[in-house]
């Protein structure tokens, strides 16, 4: 297919932005063949499927399709046509009168005349022709573990599920968290004091930096709201009672593929609370109070459909 695109641009293949290519070709039913061929370039995905009776034709098209991003005034190289046999001559006799009976010389026709090449002007690049295939739209959910300090008395463990989808560099995801939290006690009775536990749901918005066909590396922002429960013990009359919180987050986020699908994912995000509750019991004073920052370390494994 490389030969075939070289063959088709008259030039070498390359030059501007790198042109990254991926073809498969598979066959479903005899006598059924697709292709899938995918591009990438300046950081723009595309992709397109061919269909046809027999594998050659479609590596042809492909090289084709190739050969106009290459180069958007490609012209499929003309078959020259055949010349015209030239007359016959008759050979003359002796006597120089044409003789019907002796054989004719035939004057061998001139070679094809080769097509003309076209030549580029130096220091001038064709404009890059437009990409008319969609940027495909992948779904995602996953599910996890997370470790946060501060938000919490102490370090709490946090479990996790998302879903969100993916176009290209792009990723919008939707997440549920709840934190079994745990006590803190008061500081000079340490016989009484209150559980803590939260549970929020939030949005998320990462763009990748780098990915690669295994691992890719991203920045991601987000807000999420939720409530804080607490229940005293160690007092006459234990109480439950709950307090609204909400917070922003920004961090980098990481994953490795393990499989077509099923990728492993980690973050790591400082976490800005928005309304930040104080931990108090009633007649004995505050036992914890957020900081204006916390930090969260989120692990998970993830499928893409």
């Amino acid at each position: 297919m490389r030969a075939e695109v070289a063959r088709l641009t008259r030039s070498p293949v390359g030059g501007g932005a790198p042109l990254r290519v991926r073809a498969s070709v598979s066959s479903d039913e005899p006598g059924r063949w697709r292709l899938e061929l995918r591009t990438t370039r300046g950081g723009l995905d595309a992709s397109r499927s061919l269909e046809g009776p027999a594998c050659a034709p479609l590596a042809d098209a492909a090289a084709l399709i190739i050969s106009m991003m290459v180069d958007p005034d490609v012209e499929p190289a003309a078959t020259p046509e055949p010349a015209a046999p030239t007359p016959a001559v008759a050979d003359p006799g002796p006597d120089g009168r044409d003789d019907p009976q002796r054989p004719r010389a035939e004057t061998p026709a001139p070679p094809p005349a080769e097509a003309p090449r076209r030549r580029r002007a130096r220091g001038v690049r064709p404009a890059a022709a437009p990409s008319t295939a969609r940027t495909p739209l992948r779904f995602v959910v996953g599910a996890g573990a997370g470790v946060d300090v501060a938000l919490l008395p102490g370090a709490s463990v946090s479990v996790r599920a998302a879903a969100g989808i993916v176009v290209g560099p792009w990723r919008v995801e939707l997440s549920g968290q709840y934190w079994p939290g745990n006590g803190v006690a008061h500081p000079t009775r340490p016989d009484v004091g209150g559980r803590f536990s939260l549970a929020a749901g939030g949005a998320t918005v990462c763009r990748d930096l780098a990915a690669g066909r295994v691992v890719g590396v991203g920045l991601c922002a987000g807000v999420e709201a939720g409530a804080v429960t607490g229940t005293s013990y160690g007092v006459t009359a234990p109480a439950t009672a709950s307090a609204p919180w909400a917070a922003a987050t920004v961090g980098v986020a990481g994953a490795l593929r393990v499989a077509s699908r099923v990728a492993l994912r980690v973050q790591a995000a400082a976490v800005v609370p928005v309304l930040r509750p104080d931990y108090q019991l009633e007649n004995l004073g505050t036992v914890h109070r957020l900081p204006a920052v916390g930090f969260r370390g989120l692990f998970g494994v993830e499928v893409h459909f």
